[in-house]
């Protein structure tokens, strides 16, 4: 009964999306709505505080041909506290860990649960809490380093959405380095959820090589490519749903360069607070 009902909606939402005459947005319109929620969640990390998720991570290592060399997968429940992010590993390619394993995992989790807010990271600079001048140039260095074209709207798990394809500029006037770094050198395509104008999902691919201090530390291939998606969990708050990644090139710890795929999904969002014993508040 629940999957009939489930169909009924979408069919009714799908008809719905095909007779709707109102006129896709403009490009300048569409960005004033995207860009506070976009700011909001630029650094995760903060969205997330007060929240558990189950992570299923698989990694394979590729050869050439990119036939797969080796796989790793992980189970596990991460946690977000002021003092920053714990992940508890469950299974490490389907065995549970050791006693002696788990053992030390539980005193990381007890001590980092004990601290006070985390400091600024000094390492990697991209982690680092921006201010909103720093933000604000972040984000508008994103809107100028592309051409955006709206192109359709698309159902996405029932809800209405509006598909952009993105590519850089010719001579884009950024102000970042991570935005004259990168930006410069990937395209894409995104969804943004029209009922919350919430980015629901991006597609990105680098078609040039994106050095890191001259390609003398690392250089990411312009194979690479990333999706990413997220969904409205208890219809208030927007959070990560699937991860796949696929990242090629070289760097100075790999002595034969890196190929690897990685998919990641999260589910099973809860809220806690932390008392004595960790208590969940609710799915």
């Amino acid at each position: 009964m629940g999957s009939l009902i489930r169909l009924v909606v979408f069919v009714l939402s799908a008809a719905s999306l095909q007779n709707s005459t109102d006129p896709l947005p403009d490009v300048d319109s569409l960005w004033a709505k995207v860009r506070p929620g976009l700011a909001a969640r630029y650094f995760e990390f903060e969205a997330l505080k007060g929240y558990t998720y189950k992570r299923n991570a698989v990694i394979d290592e590729l050869g050439r041909g990119d036939v797969v060399k080796k796989t790793q997968s992980t189970e596990s429940e991460v946690y977000f506290f002021d003092s920053g992010r714990f992940e508890k590993m469950i299974r490490i390619n389907g065995q549970a860990p050791s006693e002696d394993f788990v053992r030390k995992q539980d005193q990381a989790f007890q001590n980092l649960r004990s601290k006070g807010p985390a400091r600024k990271s000094g390492w990697p600079p991209w982690n680092q809490r921006k201010t909103p001048k720093e933000l604000d140039e972040r984000l508008t260095d994103l809107f100028n380093a592309f051409d955006f074209t709206v192109v359709r709207r698309e159902m996405r798990f029932y809800r209405p959405t509006i598909v952009i394809d993105f590519k850089p500029k010719k001579r884009p006037q950024l102000k970042t380095m991570v935005a004259r770094m990168m930006l410069t050198k990937m395209e894409g395509t995104a969804w943004i959820d029209e009922r919350d104008s919430e980015l629901a999902k991006v597609e990105i691919r680098y078609f040039k090589d994106v050095k890191v201090a001259l390609g003398m530390l690392a250089t990411l291939g312009d194979e690479s490519e990333s999706t990413r998606e997220w969904r409205k969990v208890n219809d208030e708050i927007w959070l990560p749903l699937r991860n796949d990644t696929r990242v090629k090139g070289r760097a100075w710890f790999f002595v034969d360069g890196f190929n690897m795929r990685i998919r990641e999904e999260f589910s099973d969002y809860k809220k806690f607070t932390v008392t004595t014993n960790l208590k969940v508040i609710g799915n």
